[in-house]
């Protein structure tokens, strides 16, 4: 007798009472389905073995159900526990549109002249006012007004207005 053969007459004797017991073993009657179906797999893999003895099968089909089934239990068993919560886990704030912002801005600060840049840095950055930032550049106050001025005009004119 074939593989294929000897593997039908296995299933048409033994896929109903192998089906209940493997519902039985895993508690799950999905799962069930897929371990009778696997162990019909097995079967048919290892035809040769079944096709000497005739009286032996249906303890061979059995068994091998009862090992697969342990088998995945030992390995649910090895890895860790998954932890369930009542309430839902909050994804991480996509920071995407920041970062870009972030990108864009240091890009057009580095197009503006030192000059410019510096008392933007000093204003926006450091929080300085005009006065605190021509004192820390030494520069007159009214230059520092200009150079503010002029900088922002030119980020203005590199970044993309703002969407609300």
């Amino acid at each position: 007798m074939d593989k294929d053969q000897l593997t039908t007459e296995l299933y048409a004797r033994y896929a109903g009472p192998l089906r209940t017991y493997a519902r039985r073993l895993t508690g799950d009657p999905h799962r069930g389905e897929d371990l009778a179906q696997e162990t019909m797999l097995k079967a048919w893999l290892h035809a040769d073995r079944l096709a000497e003895s005739d009286s032996g099968r249906r303890a061979w089909l059995f068994r091998a159900a009862h090992n697969m089934a342990v088998d995945e239990l030992r390995r649910r068993g090895s890895r860790p526990a998954e932890v369930y919560t009542e309430t839902p886990v909050r994804a991480a704030p996509d920071v995407t549109d920041a970062l870009l912002s972030t990108l864009e801005m240091n890009n057009a600060l580095a197009a503006l002249s030192p000059e410019h840049r510096s008392v933007l840095i000093e204003v926006f950055y450091r929080g300085s006012t005009t006065r605190e930032a021509a004192r820390a550049l030494r520069i007159p106050h009214g230059t520092a007004k200009s150079r503010l001025h002029y900088g922002l005009r030119h980020l203005r004119a590199r970044l993309p207005a703002p969407s609300h």
